[in-house]
């Protein structure tokens, strides 16, 4: 072989030596990344103390066979079934009810009427209000009336008790 060749081929191996060793590494690196065995044995110890903790919780064999007998036997299931209206029963107890759409038509009927309703006891209740304020305002000058007249009878009072009193000193 000639000399070039060999080099040639060398080079060649030494790129897949190359190649070799960084997937080797790669490889290393994946397997640095799996849990150790210890890590491994903490986690079955962990799954399996889960497990017993499940299988634990479920019913034993008494209790499940109690809970089993306490369901209806078949005759009885039957039976009860039997006592359930038929699809044709239901039918004709369905058919006379309202549709959705009816619902609907009844609901906006019905809104309506409460709101002309409410309306007019608006209506009512705004005259209510002018009402009151009116006699409220007549009641205020009733009131500023009275305060006057009740002023000028205190006046005229004492004017007749300083009038008498005068009378009285005299004789």
């Amino acid at each position: 072989m000639q000399p070039d060749a060999i080099l040639g081929a060398l080079e060649k191996i030494n790129d897949r030596l190359g190649s070799v060793e960084q997937n080797l590494q790669h490889q290393t690196t994946r397997i640095d990344a799996l849990p150790t065995r210890d890590e491994l044995d903490a986690r079955l110890d962990t799954l399996r103390g889960e497990f017993e903790d499940r299988v634990a919780a479920l019913p034993t064999r008494d209790e499940f066979e109690a809970r089993l007998a306490a369901l209806p036997t078949r005759d009885e299931f039957e039976a009860r079934l039997a006592a359930l209206p038929t699809r044709d029963e239901l039918e004709i107890r369905v058919a006379g009810l309202p549709t959705r759409e009816e619902l609907k038509q009844e609901h906006l009927e019905t809104r309506g009427h409460i709101d002309a309703r409410f309306e007019e006891v608006h209506r009512r209740f705004k005259i209510l209000a002018e009402g009151y304020e009116h006699v409220s305002d007549k009641l205020d000058k009733v009131h500023e009336d009275l305060k006057k007249d009740i002023a000028g009878v205190d006046r005229r009072v004492m004017k007749l008790e300083v009038h008498t009193g005068l009378i009285g000193r005299q004789k």
